[in-house]
Parts: structure tokens; C-alpha cells; sequence
């Protein structure tokens, strides 16, 4: 920026030498000693006295420069805040007010026609000069001066053949994290207390706690859908098999499992597990919930003529070890193993 000022200035004192080459010279030769000896000397003293100016004169243009600048900002926060609506149906920019344009040329005759079929008619078309956030100035070209029009609107279209991208974001769609652990949907049984030391927590860690107003549970979209899609699929998967409603949280447990592995569209095809572990997980040990499964009994734990198996149901996925969980009818325990025989895969 300085060094920007300071050609500036050296370029405005090579047109003023130019022009007034002997007034300068004596300007300069005024200010120095007479006790100069030789050409070195006052070259040198030249130079310096040049410099001298130049410094004092980008001083002088820097304040002056800021000084424009806040008088800009100033004007501009005067000015009345105007909202232009970005519309994809609108064939050109329009605008009602015509103490906006910078340049209107009013010979110019149409008509707008709305959603509803009512027509108004276009007395011109002209130019808009805009004062940005950083206090600089844009200008709307081709803007239709339209009287009685209460809102500006500004042509998608248009825009776009001027060579400009947008993006459009549905603003009722729950935005998605960009890292793990950014957003976590939860949901709660019904109304809790508040902890005040979860809440200290959080407002020490800048984390921002939303929650839903009561009996709106659409207000938490995300996790009431996965909830929803968990408890129709352990419902299915219980059904299938016939086995009590006391075994609904195995289910639910073998339910959540097998959605950490199956890809989804949200994450472009990922599976959850491979997001958050950057490793794709195996699905080969994965069996039929509710079927028969012979799991193998250790030595230490039977006599010489006892069975080498127990008969067991499957029940889910061991979440501490690499085994499944089973369940003994005989017994009525869940018995984790990992040597087990799937009789839906016998024939295998």
C-alpha cells in the first residue's frame, strides 16, 4: 500500500519537474548551506531534500486518503439500508424507486407481467450504484424502472449471463457438518433438567447448545428420522424370527450395527464406520439375526461327555469383543463366543 503511495507521488513529481522544471530547482537549491564543496555533495543533498518531500507528501496522501475513506463509510451508513431479492423467475433486474438510478433512460417502453398474470408497465432502464461492505461502489446494469414496485428484485437470469455463479441453499434443510464432531443431533426422553455442569462445559468449550420448544419434535429432524429408521428395522428384524419383545434391544443393537456399515448418500457413498474410522469395515462375519447358531464350549468348561456345543440363538454383535452375542434358550444366558456354526450357512 505505502510503497503503491510513494509512486504515486514520485510519478506526480516527474510531471511537476517537467512542467516547472526551474521553480522546483530553486525550491530545492533554497534550502541548502552554503557551504557545499562539490558535485558528490550536493547531489547527495539533493537526493536527500527529494526524499525528504516524497515522505512528506505520501504522509500527506495517506491521511488524506483515509480521510475519504471514512467520509465514504459515513455516507454510506446515512444512507437507508435497501433489500434486493434475488428471484429465479425474473426475466431482468427491477426496481421502483427512481431517486436510485445513477442513469435512467426513460425512452425505453415494456410491460412486467407477474405469477398471477396482472401486467405493469416499464418506463425505463438505466444503472444503480450499490456501496458494498467494504465501502466500495458496484453498479446493476440493465435495471427496469418500474413505479409502484415495493420490492427490488434482481434477475437470476440475468446475473448469470453476465458470467456470475450462485448457489442456492434450502434454508429449512439442516446444514451438515464439515468435520467430525462439529454438529451432534441427540434426542432425550421428554422434558430433563438442565445440568449446570454440562452447561458450564459448553459454554466454556464455545459449544452451542440448541434445543427443540416443547412438543415440536419436528424441530429435531435428524435424529427423530434415524430414530425412526432404527426402530422400524428392529421391528422387522424381530418379527422375522418370532422372538419375544424382550429381546427389542438386541434388536435395536443389531439394527444401529449394521446401519454403521451400510454407505449412505449423506456421506457420499461412505459408510459410517469408514467416516469416522478412514477404514473400510468387513461385513464376511455378518449373519442372519434369530438364527440357530452352535457355538463351541471350551474344554474348561465341560466334563469329557459333555457336548462340545450348546445350541444358541443369535442376538448381535459383541461391542467389547471380536465374538457374538448368542442366547441360550436352554439356560436363558447371553453367551459371547467367537467359534461359533451358523446353521443358515451350513450349506455353504
Amino acid at each position: 500500500m505505502e510503497e503503491d503511495l510513494i509512486q504515486e507521488v514520485i510519478n506526480e513529481e516527474n510531471q511537476l519537474i517537467n512542467q516547472k522544471f526551474s521553480v522546483i530547482t530553486v525550491e530545492i537549491l533554497g534550502t541548502l548551506p552554503q557551504s557545499v564543496q562539490n558535485l558528490e555533495t550536493l547531489l547527495k543533498i539533493i537526493i536527500n531534500q527529494i526524499s525528504k518531500l516524497i515522505l512528506l507528501k505520501v504522509e500527506k496522501k495517506k491521511k488524506q486518503k483515509a480521510e475519504n475513506m471514512l467520509l465514504a463509510c459515513h455516507t454510506a451508513a446515512k444512507q437507508p439500508q435497501l433489500k434486493w431479492y434475488l428471484d429465479t423467475d425474473c426475466s431482468n433486474h427491477m426496481c421502483g424507486r427512481k431517486d436510485l438510478f445513477d442513469k435512467l433512460d426513460e425512452s425505453v417502453r415494456s410491460t412486467g407481467k407477474f405469477g398471477n398474470s396482472s401486467t405493469i408497465p416499464v418506463i425505463g432502464k438505466g444503472i444503480i450504484g450499490i456501496v458494498l461492505k467494504n465501502c466500495s461502489k458496484a453498479y446493476i446494469m440493465d435495471v427496469y424502472y418500474i413505479p409502484g414496485l415495493h420490492q427490488n428484485l434482481l434477475s437470476m437470469g440475468q446475473l448469470s449471463e453476465r458470467g456470475y455463479s450462485m448457489n442456492i441453499y434450502n434454508v429449512n434443510k439442516a446444514r451438515r457438518a464439515e468435520q467430525q464432531l462439529e454438529i451432534i443431533h441427540s434426542n432425550f426422553y421428554g422434558p430433563i433438567a438442565r445440568s449446570y455442569i454440562a452447561w458450564s462445559f459448553m459454554e466454556e468449550h464455545g459449544i452451542l447448545h440448541q434445543l427443540t420448544t416443547r412438543y415440536t419434535p419436528q424441530q429435531n429432524g435428524v435424529a427423530e428420522r434415524k430414530n425412526r429408521t432404527i426402530m422400524e428395522m428392529a421391528r422387522t428384524i424381530r418379527r422375522t424370527k418370532d422372538l419375544p419383545k424382550n429381546f427389542w434391544g438386541y434388536a435395536v443393537d443389531t439394527t444401529v450395527y449394521l446401519l454403521n456399515r451400510c454407505p449412505t448418500n449423506s456421506l457420499n457413498n461412505k459408510t459410517p464406520e469408514e467416516a469416522w474410522r478412514e477404514v473400510r469395515p468387513s461385513v464376511r462375519h455378518l449373519r442372519i439375526f434369530g438364527c440357530i447358531a452352535y457355538a463351541h464350549v471350551p474344554k474348561e468348561l465341560r466334563k469329557k461327555l459333555y457336548d462340545k456345543s450348546e445350541k444358541c440363538i443369535l442376538v448381535g454383535y459383541s461391542s467389547v469383543t471380536k465374538g457374538y452375542n448368542l442366547y441360550n434358550p436352554e439356560t436363558r444366558k447371553i453367551v459371547i463366543s467367537r467359534d461359533v456354526n451358523f446353521e443358515a450357512f451350513q450349506d455353504g
